[in-house]
């Protein structure tokens, strides 16, 4: 992660849905083997979006029963378009 869009893109998390709405994990993960190549291209930050509603049954990504919740796409959208407005701001 490029440290600068790191501390902006928690900026923007807590700006879209509050103190209680950033997470970082205790451990990184590695995400997808591809997104390294981007990484050599331009500034990144991998961020992850919580789209579990907590009443339905749980299923990790890559399963054919997950499903997100329809309620997080417009959170998603607000956080995507407000890092993308606050960088070309820089």
């Amino acid at each position: 992660n490029d440290p600068a869009l790191f501390e902006m893109e928690k900026q923007v998390i807590i700006d879209t849905v509050g103190e209680d709405g950033l997470v970082i994990p205790e451990q990184s993960a590695l995400g997808g083997e591809d997104f390294s190549h981007y990484c050599k291209l331009l500034p990144t930050c991998f961020t992850y979006l919580g789209v579990q509603d907590e009443s339905e049954p749980y299923f990790p990504l890559h399963n054919g029963e997950y499903a997100p919740s329809p309620e997080s796409f417009p959170i998603g959208v607000e956080f995507l378009v407000n890092t993308a407005l606050n960088y070309l701001k820089k």
